[in-house]
């Protein structure tokens, strides 16, 4: 009865929890996993009727296949969020030993005309497709040593219809994040600043290492205090940890040390992977075990809250999206962030869009079959989609079940746990 793509997950002997995979949404039952077939039929048709329009119960074979069919390329070619990650930089004040872009040789920086050919370009996409908001995600190297070229940006698309929402976000070491350029980007509108730390001082200052070799950590730490102290409610801040073999271990000390400082900014974690090119000694391979799942343990004993899969959404990855558009500081198209500068995953130059040649280059990236046979019946068909394909052209064609298994769904009942018990 219920759709194949709802996932039964048990919480305890009285409470089974259903993610739906198609809308990315949970709901609890006052049931065993065992009993759920049975505890939905004695519904009353309100209730059917509910779980129906919410995709829970399950059409004919046929029916389901072309309905999920039809809502992945209603998602693939949905133009009412179109979104712009937009690297102004390759260069940096710091270099992190795993930093993907390592592999970049030439540290170009957005030119002046190439930032004029991109606002021109944002303008073409938004009067083409009309979307109800744009997201606008600045990234390097490092940003902030650019801020003009952000505000530059900005104004420049600002004028682009009164009721175009557009969310501006900047991801950040926060080296540079003091008080006059906080100021700055709250003047912008910035709606969210990404900061990332890897762990307590002696973790952090071994991964994340300035251009003379001193630590970082101290610098980020200084800023954001000081933000939280004076900027709380004027700017929204999240913090991002780079899990390893290095730092896992001392996940917990970082909180302690963010508490001592009373910066409760959510901290929210990534596994740190290689590139082909760039190999780090301490990056997890397919070797991850549990070490996700005891990192949000951590963030959930610190007041966090975990969306769930937020880390594997097939229906968010650029690479299979239309209207995600991953601009190099040379005005180069990507279809993967990670794969910024790497041909393998080059489209176009943005003069090019809309030419038979960029559409050319883009049907092979979100029209690709990722699945095999294999995936057929997955539980994570949706979610995973396949796996990520720039891993799988790092480290071959693994299976990531397992890991979602060991992972993700004990998050998932952790943080429902965590979350009932705030309620009470």
């Amino acid at each position: 009865m219920l759709s194949k793509y709802v996932i039964k997950i048990p919480v305890d002997d009285k409470k089974t929890l259903l993610y739906n995979s198609i809308t990315n949404s949970l709901i609890s039952l006052p049931t065993s996993k065992e009993d759920v077939e049975i505890f939905i039929k004695k519904l009353n048709q309100e209730e059917l009727q509910y779980l129906r329009k919410e995709l829970y119960l399950q059409f004919s074979e046929i029916d389901e296949e072309k309905l999920v069919k039809m809502v992945m390329n209603k998602i693939k070619y949905s133009s009412r969020s179109v979104s712009f990650i937009i690297h102004l930089n390759y260069n940096c004040n710091l270099r992190c030993v795993y930093c993907y872009q390592r592999e970049i040789k030439s540290k170009k920086v957005m030119t002046e005309e190439t930032e004029k050919d991109v606002i021109k370009f944002i303008k073409g996409i938004v009067k083409k497709t009309s979307p109800e908001q744009i997201e606008l995600c600045f990234i390097g190297g490092e940003p902030l040593l650019h801020k003009r070229k952000i505000k530059n940006i900005i104004n420049g698309i600002s004028n682009e219809g009164k009721s175009l929402k557009i969310i501006k976000s900047i991801i950040t070491n926060g080296t540079l994040l003091n008080k006059k350029t906080v100021n700055e980007l709250i003047n912008m509108k910035i709606d969210l600043l990404q900061v990332t730390l890897d762990g307590p001082q002696k973790i952090h200052d071994q991964l994340r290492i300035g251009m003379d070799n001193s630590g970082s950590y101290n610098k980020i730490i200084n800023n954001l205090e000081a933000i939280s102290k004076e900027f709380n409610e004027s700017i929204n801040i999240v913090i991002n940890c780079n899990i390893n073999l290095l730092n896992i271990n001392h996940i917990e000390e970082l909180f302690i040390e963010l508490r001592k400082k009373r910066i409760n900014y959510p901290v929210f974690f990534s596994i740190v992977f290689e590139s082909r090119k760039n190999s780090f000694k301490y990056a997890y391979k397919n070797d991850i075990n549990k070490a996700w799942l005891n990192a949000h343990k951590i963030g959930l004993k610190y007041g966090n809250n975990y969306v769930p899969f937020y880390r594997n959404s097939y229906f968010t990855c650029s690479f299979f999206r239309d209207n995600v558009f991953i601009i190099s500081p040379d005005g180069y198209l990507y279809k993967c962030i990670s794969g910024i500068g790497n041909t393998q995953y080059l489209i176009s130059h943005i003069s090019e869009y809309g030419s038979h040649y960029y559409y050319s280059r883009v049907s092979q990236f979100i029209e690709k079959e990722n699945m095999n046979s294999e995936c057929t019946d997955c539980d994570y068909k949706i979610i995973c989609g396949g796996w990520c394909v720039y891993k799988k052209n790092v480290y071959g064609n693994i299976c990531p079940k397992q890991e979602l298994d060991e992972n993700d769904i004990p998050l998932i009942v952790e943080n429902y746990k965590n979350s009932a018990k705030g309620n009470k």
